[in-house]
């Protein structure tokens, strides 16, 4: 009778923690080069995005400064035939105070505002602008100075006024399409905004499903080695088994 100690069997698996590591490093080196690019790209890629939204807020900035200005040329306008209209009628020249006030702020007004529609590059604004200023210097000439040096009433008076209500009638006019044109370039510009803004959001959230992503497949990856190491405890266990049958008068004896 053959007698032996039995020991149980104790599985070695410091092995499998290299392979393990290997694994996760192979998944670490295709994951991450692939996460930086995506990134790098969605980054320059969203701020081409956010500075055309900035460009668009700042021109939408010198197009509420141009209205201003087209507001203030009309009012200027106005004030002038106000003045000069009022006091043909009464021969005060205290009616004559806003047309004096507004003389040399409409002629500074002017350049600015055709400077100003040269930036922004709108179609026919800048004709419109010079259409005006003709218009102003003909009421000056034609209108304004013959019935300031007359101002009783006539037929003559009367016609030049009925003249230069038809001039500042055109005035308006041309007022009127100005400000349509700077609005339909306001209200387009706040569109491309506002699609620049939707569109940099989209890469936001798709920078967030790449990194969201590349983490997932990381913890996949480390998941899945711990897994696999698991499996090869228990088969090993299952083949070896702990310990040997213990029977009377006899004993067992593995390698």
């Amino acid at each position: 009778m053959y007698s032996a100690r039995s020991r149980p069997y104790r599985p070695q698996n410091v092995a499998d923690v290299p392979m393990r590591r290997v694994a996760l490093a192979n998944e670490a080196y295709t994951t991450i080069p692939a996460l930086v690019i995506v990134i790098a790209v969605l980054l320059v890629a969203g701020w081409a995005v956010f500075d055309r939204a900035k460009t668009s807020a700042a021109y939408q900035r010198e197009i509420r400064i141009v209205q201003a200005l087209r507001a203030r040329v009309l009012r200027y306008q106005l004030d002038e035939e106000t003045g000069v209209r009022g006091y043909t009628g009464t021969g005060d020249p205290w009616f004559l105070e806003p047309y004096r006030l507004a003389l040399p702020k409409l002629s500074a007004a002017f350049p600015k505002l055709h400077r100003a529609l040269q930036d922004l590059r709108i179609d026919r604004a800048v004709l419109l602008e010079a259409d005006q200023e003709r218009m102003n210097n003909e009421w000056l000439t034609v209108v304004a100075q013959p019935l300031l040096a007359d101002w009783r009433f006539s037929p003559a008076t009367l016609a030049l006024q009925r003249r230069g209500k038809a001039i500042v009638d055109r005035f308006r006019g041309d007022n009127a399409e100005l400000e349509e044109r700077l609005s339909h370039a306001a209200a387009k510009a706040d569109e491309e905004s506002e699609r620049s803004l939707r569109i940099l959001l989209t890469f936001v959230i798709a920078a967030l499903i790449a990194v969201i992503a590349s983490a997932y497949a990381l913890v996949l990856a480390r998941v899945s080695g711990g897994s696999h190491r698991r499996v090869a405890t228990l088969l090993q266990k299952a083949l070896t088994g702990n310990s040997l049958p213990a029977i009377p008068n006899l004993t067992f004896d593995a390698v």
